[in-house]
């Protein structure tokens, strides 16, 4: 046993020894350099072989028996292109793993220095690897051995890996799957089992940069998975701002590892906690996000199966919590497209306004106003939710903002048999603010919308579907739009539908076809407007309740001017504006631009007209330019990237046309749309251009054009250019305000850069204004900078102004980049003269020195036509300008006097002024004084600030004259004269100045238009910035009656002028005094004692008087004029017309003289201001009233009495209203019997006149007596023997009633006997029985002063000679008119008469009236002289004679003298005299007889009670008085 024990041991011995040995030998033989190079030399060259390449390693390194390093190692591709190459390769295993359990276990892998370049040609080519996937790969036939794989530990340090494919383009600053380059890989993971029933691997660390930008600090986890079940742990991203974590997530695995098991039953949960992810870092894939560094933080919850996932919970915080968005989500069958199942529900989004901002500031895609546009939404709050079945998707929610919000419900059907896409759902607002997303100043308000929409979209085709919708609320320029209806169908850029607005300010219907394919566009739509309110709705302001109503056809193709071809027709245009219409009704456009030559043609009712040929308007500014050019090329030079004259020609289209256009009389269209030109006559413009040949001529032809006012006549344009030089010829005649014409004449001739230009002017007055300006002008441009340089020599000239040769002297005038140089400037007439010499530029160095010595300042303003404010007087002084081209020029002067200095054509008087530049103020310094001839001082003490464009000057004015106000106050006052002596300052900008101060003025004179009249005042007035006012002044009347007025003028820098004048108070004051040339309708001269209110306000004035009537009152209205007329009966009545103007009356058959008045007239109605007159007057019989029935034949109404009348007058339309009554006490009616019988009737007490609003329908109650002697002899000759008579002549009464309305009134006639008995009454009235008898007989009586013969009682009667009677009594009339004519204050009437025709029984009467002793004393007499011998009697005295105890007239003393034409038996003798006292009262009803003062005093007791309109406003006053007509103070009684 020993021996065998020994024999073992010495074995085993041996055994481990002889291992060591050859393990100690094998790793000393591997030590070996050579040997080592011997292997590194086989293995390159079998690998070689291997791999068919050129492998190379610089050195092993073999670690016996379980490591080898490789040093250098080196693989090309197939190229012979760089595969992989490593600085070193290291790599250990474990013998005893491999050999006993037969497992390859990598104690440790390393790369350092890793270099792989991996690359293919296209996407789909093998990639340069793919020889060595394929030389090591195991043969299917051979089975496979069973081995596990470990890896213990591998690492990559420094390493590279480079991806290319290389046809693919490259994608730069994001990243690009086709070119992955990453650098600085650092790798350290382990793999511990990988095998088909075990998996655990550990990713310690891996981290890289890629070429993007993008950078992997790190990343972390370990998995773990057997056929149960899969886990991974330890899950970590780490970005350079960001930072991800997973909890674990164990996943159950299925029994069966297919991939549908597995997608349907792998079980598991994820949950992501609060991971921060910074946007920057992924700004490589999402390259949007590169600028947003805010971080988000992520949380999420989710469960289920690879194909069916739920999330419990989806947050989303972005910053602080500016952007916070939840949602549970819920997606099934991810694996099958076609029912995959997707549900969020809800989704919930919250976001501030600063979130916002701060997301939408950093978005490279959107601008920066749209930046803004997102921020104004303020705080943004999403609720909906989103789903997808069956590839069919639907989406609803609501976002709501600051400005509103906005709901949608929106579905996506899919179809793939047919491979169609359906949109269809709704998107609606109930409020939504518009003007807040836009910028400040948008025309855009709140909108309410429904839109509904249901559309089809085929693969590569144009969506196709139809809208449906309506905006109920739509606030556009501060109108709010209603009722928008929008109903159609699209496709293929086609839209074919309606568009309509049905709002209460307008409807708009827009219906038809377009389509939008650039210059293949077509378009055939019909647009109707009705009703527009263009004002309400904010379209066009100034137009203050104007409609506007079209129709609008358009059929044409394409996209522009340049390729149009079809028809635009708009007819039945209608605008009213100010109760004016104008129509229009048609205006075509016809283009035709698809072949050559190209033609528009324009037809409608003003403008006319063609263009013929080849154009292209898109380029017709260059072809003007470069037309141009050639004449003037430094003025319209080529631009560096303009094409050479030959290129240009060639490339570009040329425009080769001619055109002619007409312009027809628009003065209704100027008027009502209130434009500024009005052509009164047909204008031409024609012309035509090559551009080839670089040619153009245009010629204009306007016979009669006004701008605004101003009347332009006869002008005619040409300009021409052709090959070698460039003209321009204008010819016209311009009328000033004082319609003064004056012909003007400009020709000028360009050509190489130089300009010559003559202008003429000459006028057609008395005083002779003529002139000529003649120049020569060079351009250049300068060799540094290319500045524009001009040059300009005026030539010596003659200018006449008003009769007076004033001479031009030559000079010079330079300019150049803000610098103009003067030289020698001069325009003299000895001794005056203006000299101008000097530099005006922007620099401090440079000064212009203006020189003026005696110049009349009259001549300049009236030569400039300067409205509203002249300068007067002659001026002598220097005045040096500096900084003149800045925004601060600087004026001084040491000495500047003007002799009768005037403003506004009123004059001050001397004004001496000195100014000197205040730097410390930066204004103009002004001192001075104006000395007037009684040698008073006005002070002027203050400064011009010329960079704010304003002043600030006092006053100290001394008697200084006021007329300079006349043009501000003239719509107040008429011809302002007086002196004022204060401080007043004035201050503000020049286009805006204020006025204030206070200042008493002297004999202030003015008149008011409306009224003729005149009044002066002296006293205190008030100037503030807006208002001028006086305070419970005196003012005195032309015959120094007394008023009190107060009252305000209000402005703006005497601009947009109101007031408001009160004048109280007043006695027997002049209120109206108007002569029938100033106011044919109505004219007179009132006294009155009452008030009067003037108001006023730009183009409108109210002038409200309410007065009783005092002594020498007088007041005519003329009921009928003479332009129409017509016979009623016996009387002849005319219509009213209105008052004709001086242009109107005009009878000329050219209408362009016709157009040309018209526009004057219009011209003088627009500078007068809109009068409304009302006259509420309480007649007196103190006053005398004239109602003119027709003036033609004299028939009017002379009368005294009372009455309350009101008079209403509107200018602008001249309508006048009538109200009220007049009784007559007393007066006279010439009446007019068929324009051949005159005779005067003395009307009777108690007669009336009625006015119910339109003059010709006036009311007429009036009963009048004509009195004359006749003989009733010629009615029957038994009077002859009639006992009760002493004489057969006797007085007669014609009587005359005239009854309804003055157009078509009633007539009756009757006779009355003062003197007869009843009996012998009663004999004359049994032969003027009839009707038609008495007409005879008053037709006899008033033109014959004799009876009417009846032919029944004609039997046996000698007939007198009635050619006689007719002679006397044409002789008596005729005699009588000429006596009238003597004196107003005495009627007289001769008669002579001749019964037997042989003047041997001659009768000649003289009837006087009278009233004397202002109206006191009322004489009516009738004296003459008869040759009978029946009669003893041979004079005749008959008269009354009144006294008026009082102005009223109801005590009276009473004289007179009849004749007693009865026989009183108990009586001898021939008159009867009496003398006595008459006592007068009016009362309605017994208990005003014994009252002291009855309510209505008598005077408008028989007023009717519709006298007056139940919608009659009468204003009150503002000031201190308030109108004392009120319709309650009408006595109401019945007719």
């Amino acid at each position: 046993m020993r021996k065998i024990y020994s024999a073992f041991r010495i074995f085993v011995h041996i055994v481990i020894f002889s291992i060591i040995a050859i393990y100690t030998l094998g790793y000393i033989l591997l030590s070996i350099p050579n040997i080592q190079d011997k292997v590194r030399y086989i293995g390159i060259k079998e690998l070689s072989a291997l791999l068919d390449t050129n492998i190379t390693i610089d050195r092993i390194q073999i670690s016996p028996f379980n490591k080898l390093e490789l040093f250098g190692a080196y693989i090309p591709d197939l190229n012979g292109d760089t595969l992989l190459y490593a600085n070193k390769i290291s790599a250990g295993i474990s013998l005893s793993d491999l050999l006993v359990d037969r497992e390859l276990v990598f104690t440790n892998i390393q790369l350092f220095g890793l270099d792989a370049r991996i690359k293919k040609e296209t996407p789909s080519s093998e990639t340069n690897l793919q020889f060595i996937i394929d030389a090591f790969k195991s043969d299917k036939n051979t089975p496979k051995k069973k081995i596990n794989f470990k890896i213990n530990n591998a690492i990559i340090r420094r390493g590279k890996i480079k991806y290319d494919i290389l046809s693919a383009p490259i994608r730069r600053g994001q990243f690009d799957p086709n070119h992955i380059d990453l650098r600085n890989l650092l790798s350290k993971l382990s793999i511990k089992a990988l095998s088909e029933d075990s998996v655990n691997i550990s990713i310690k660390r891996l981290g890289f940069d890629e070429q993007s930008g993008f950078s992997l600090n790190r990343l972390q986890f370990k998995f773990e998975a057997n056929r149960q079940q899969a886990r991974l742990s330890d899950f970590k991203i780490q970005l350079p701002h960001s930072r991800i974590e997973i909890k674990p997530i164990i996943a159950t695995l299925p029994d069966t590892l297919s991939a549908e098991h597995f997608y349907d039953q792998t079980r598991f949960s994820l949950q992501i906690t609060k991971s921060l992810i910074n946007p920057s870092d992924i700004a490589a894939f999402i390259p949007v996000l590169e600028k947003i560094n805010t971080p988000i933080l992520i949380s999420m919850h989710l469960t289920g199966t690879p194909n069916n996932l739920y999330f419990h919970t989806f947050d989303f915080n972005f910053g602080k919590e500016d952007i916070i968005a939840h949602s549970q989500i819920s997606v099934k069958n991810i694996t099958n497209p076609q029912k995959r199942d997707i549900l969020c529900d809800p989704i919930t989004l919250n976001a501030s306004s600063s979130g916002l901002a701060d997301i939408s500031s950093k978005l490279p895609f959107l601008t920066e106003e749209q930046c803004k546009t997102i921020s104004r939404l303020g705080t943004i709050h999403f609720t909906g939710n989103i789903s997808n079945q069956n590839q069919n998707l639907t989406a609803c929610g609501t976002l709501e903002t600051d400005l509103g919000s906005v709901h949608s419900d929106i579905s996506i059907n899919q179809n793939n048999s047919l491979n169609t896409t359906r949109y269809s759902g709704l998107i609606e607002s109930k409020k939504f603010n518009l003007n807040g997303l836009f910028t400040e100043g948008n025309p855009y308000g709140e909108i309410i919308f429904k839109v509904e929409l249901d559309s089809k979209k085929a693969k590569y085709q144009a969506p196709t579907g139809k809208v449906v919708g309506g905006i109920s609320y739509f606030e556009y320029k501060g109108y709010p739009y209603e009722n928008i209806m929008l109903n159609g169908e699209f496709g293929d850029n086609r839209y074919n539908g309606i568009i309509e607005i049905n709002d209460p300010n307008g409807k708009l219907r827009v219906n038809g076809l377009s389509v939008l394919k650039d210059k293949d566009s077509e378009f055939d739509l019909v647009l109707q407007a009705r009703d527009l309110n263009v004002s309400a709705l904010k379209l066009m302001p100034k137009y203050k309740n104007s409609k506007l109503g079209f129709n609008v056809v358009a059929k044409f193709t394409g996209n522009n001017l340049d390729n149009a071809e079809g028809l635009l027709s708009i007819d039945s245009l209608s605008f009213t504006n100010n109760d004016d219409t104008f129509r229009l009704n048609k205006f075509n456009i016809e283009a035709h631009n698809q072949n050559t030559p190209q033609s528009i043609a324009v037809t409608s009712d003003y403008i006319n007209g063609w263009i013929e040929g080849n154009y292209k308007f898109s380029t017709l500014q260059k072809s003007l330019q470069t037309l141009l050019s050639e004449s003037l090329p430094s003025i319209f030079p080529f631009q560096e990237n303009q094409p050479k004259k030959t290129e240009h020609k060639k490339n570009q289209q040329p425009n080769n046309f001619k055109f002619r256009f007409t312009v027809e009389p628009n003065i209704h269209m100027a008027q009502v749309l209130e434009l500024p030109v009005t052509f009164t006559d047909r204008a031409i413009i024609e012309g035509e251009m090559n551009s080839l040949r670089n040619t153009a001529l245009i010629t204009g032809t306007i016979p009669h054009l006004w701008y605004k006012k101003s009347h332009i006549e006869d002008a005619f344009i040409s300009a021409r250019k052709d090959s070698t030089e460039m003209a321009l010829f204008i010819e016209t005649n311009s009328y000033n305000k004082k319609q003064i014409r004056t012909t003007w004449s400009l020709r000028s001739k360009a050509y190489r850069d130089s300009l010559d230009l003559v202008l003429n002017w000459n006028n057609d007055t008395q005083s002779t204004f003529y002139g000529e300006l003649n120049t020569s002008t060079h351009f250049s441009r300068t060799h540094e900078g290319n500045k524009l340089q001009i040059q300009t020599h005026i030539n010596p000239s003659t200018l006449i102004f008003n009769d007076t040769i004033w001479q031009m002297s030559p000079s010079d005038i330079s300019y150049c980049e803000k610098q103009i140089e003067i030289n020698d400037f001069e325009i003299s007439h000895a001794p005056q003269y203006i000299l101008i010499d000097g530099i005006a530029s922007n620099r401090e160095e440079d000064e212009l020195k203006i020189e003026l010595n005696d110049v009349d300042l009259d001549y300049i303003f009236g030569t400039l036509n300067i409205k509203n404010v002249t300068f007067g007087g002659n001026a002598t002084g220097n005045l040096l300008a500096t900084h003149l081209l800045t925004g601060a020029p600087r004026l001084s002067t040491e000495q500047f006097d003007v002799k009768d200095f005037s403003y506004n054509e009123a004059i001050f008087g001397d004004l001496h002024l000195f100014s000197m530049w205040d730097n410390d103020n930066q204004g103009i310094l002004m001192k001075g004084f104006i000395e007037n001839k009684e040698d008073k001082q006005t002070y002027i003490d203050g400064y011009i600030f010329p960079t704010k464009d304003s002043l600030s000057l006092s006053f100290d004015p001394d008697k200084l004259n006021i007329a300079f106000l006349r043009p501000f106050v003239s719509t107040v006052m008429s011809d302002i004269s007086g002196i004022a002596s204060g401080h007043i300052d004035f201050f503000g900008r020049f286009k805006a100045l204020n006025v204030t101060g206070d200042a008493y003025v002297e004999n202030l004179d003015f008149g008011i238009e409306y009224l003729n009249t005149r009044y002066n005042l002296s006293d205190s007035i008030h100037l503030s910035p807006t208002r001028i006012w006086f305070d419970n002044v005196t003012i005195y009347d032309k015959l120094k009656h007394t008023a009190k007025g107060s009252g305000w003028i209000e402005h703006h820098n005497f601009k947009d002028v109101s007031y408001d004048i009160a004048i109280t108070e007043a006695q027997d004051f002049l209120s109206y005094d108007m002569t029938e040339r100033q106011s044919p309708i109505y004219y007179g001269t009132i006294y009155g004692t009452g008030s009067t209110m003037i108001k006023g306000s730009p183009g409108q004035t109210q002038i409200d008087v309410n007065m009783s009537t005092g002594d020498q009152s007088k007041f005519t209205f003329v009921l009928s004029g003479s332009e129409a007329a017509g016979d009623y009966d016996f009387i002849t009545f005319t219509n009213s017309g209105k008052q004709n103007t001086k242009i109107g009356e005009l009878q000329a058959d050219s209408i362009v003289i016709k157009n040309n008045a018209r526009m004057m007239e219009n011209s003088k109605i627009q500078n007068s201001s809109a009068l409304n007159l009302n006259l509420q007057i309480e007649a007196t019989n103190q006053a005398q009233m004239n109602l003119i029935m027709d003036k033609s034949t004299g028939d009017m109404i002379k009368a005294t009495g009372q009455g309350s009348i009101l008079l209403e007058y509107n200018s602008m339309d001249g309508d006048i209203k009538l109200y009220g009554s007049y009784v007559l006490e007393k007066g006279s009616y010439n009446f007019s019997l068929q324009d051949i019988i005159t005779r005067d009737f003395s009307i009777k007490e108690g007669s009336r006149v009625s006015f119910h609003g339109d003059p010709m329908a006036t009311n007429l109650d009036i009963s009048a007596i004509y009195s004359l002697s006749a003989n009733l002899l010629d009615l029957d000759e038994n009077f002859a023997n009639d006992k009760e008579l002493s004489r057969t002549t006797v007085p007669v009464q014609t009587i005359l009633n005239v009854s309804g309305d003055v157009r078509r009134p009633d007539l009756n006639f009757d006779i009355a006997f003062p003197t007869l008995t009843q009996d012998v009454d009663r004999r004359v009235r049994s032969i003027i029985s009839t009707n038609d008898m008495m007409n005879r007989q008053i037709i006899y009586l008033l033109a014959l002063n004799r009876f009417y013969t009846p032919d029944f009682m004609n039997m046996g009667q000698s007939r007198n000679n009635e050619l006689v009677s007719v002679a006397s009594s044409t002789l008596s009339s005729q005699l009588g008119n000429i006596l009238g004519q003597l004196s107003e204050n005495w009627n007289i009437s001769p008669n002579f008469r001749s019964e037997k025709g042989d003047f041997s029984d001659m009768e000649v009467e003289l009837a006087l009236s009278s009233q004397l002793l202002n109206n006191r004393l009322i004489f009516n007499g009738n004296f003459g002289y008869r040759d009978n011998t029946v009669n003893n009697n041979t004079f005749i005295g008959d008269f009354d004679l009144e006294y008026l105890l009082n102005k009223s007239g109801t005590i009276r003393l009473k004289a007179y003298n009849h004749y007693n034409d009865r026989n009183y038996y108990i009586k001898s003798a021939l008159t009867t005299q009496g003398v006595g006292i008459m006592l007068r009262h009016d009362f309605n009803r017994w208990g005003d007889l014994f009252r002291k003062n009855p309510k209505n005093n008598g005077k408008t007791k028989d007023i009717q009670s519709d006298s007056i309109p139940r919608n009659t406003i009468l204003p009150n006053d503002t000031i201190s008085t308030k109108s004392s007509l009120s319709k309650e103070k009408i006595p109401q009684t019945d007719q």
